[in-house]
């Protein structure tokens, strides 16, 4: 899981580190013999330093984080559960790449994909559809929604790395 580290600071001035517990109620941080509650805050984005940022739309935790920690190694890297997170993550950081799941929640990748192409403050970001749905039709309507690629699950992390570093190469 990619996470910025957030710190608690306690009024004896000591400091905990909850890294492994994000998205986890806290139960027991002891100060001075009081247990206190702490509810830990998701935080979607890693800063690694690199260059270029890369946006990953996926619904799937595993799938998300499998792609979040793959990428963390050559860009920064941005997680949204769903589309509509997706749509205003995309708008507020401007990434500089999208990977997108087709089926979601919420909003689907699709509708999406042609909701960012079609707002002047995103439509220049590069789009990935990365889906399961593998029929010349659902590849058309990917397509047709101004996805820039379209890839199917199961899919070769190297084939996607090279894809990426295109696009971005294409757009400098």
């Amino acid at each position: 899981c990619l996470i910025e580290i957030p710190v608690l600071e306690l009024e004896d001035k000591s400091v905990v580190d909850v890294k492994n517990l994000i998205n986890e109620e806290i139960s027991k941080i002891y100060t001075d013999g009081v247990v206190e509650k702490v509810q830990a805050k998701q935080v979607n984005k890693l800063d690694t330093g690199h260059d270029k940022t890369i946006l990953v739309i996926e619904d799937n935790v595993d799938m998300r984080n499998f792609l979040l920690d793959s990428l963390s190694a050559q860009y920064d890297v941005i997680g949204a559960a769903n589309g509509l997170e997706g749509i205003e993550l995309a708008i507020n950081e401007v990434p500089d790449l999208i990977i997108s799941d087709v089926l979601m929640p919420e909003k689907d990748g699709v509708e999406a994909t042609t909701q960012l192409k079609n707002d002047l403050r995103t439509s220049h970001i590069p789009i990935i559809l990365l889906t399961a749905r593998t029929n010349d039709e659902q590849k058309l309507s990917g397509l047709s929604s101004l996805a820039d690629a379209y890839m199917t699950k199961p899919f070769n992390m190297d084939v996607l790395m090279a894809t990426i570093d295109s696009m971005l190469a294409n757009r400098e």
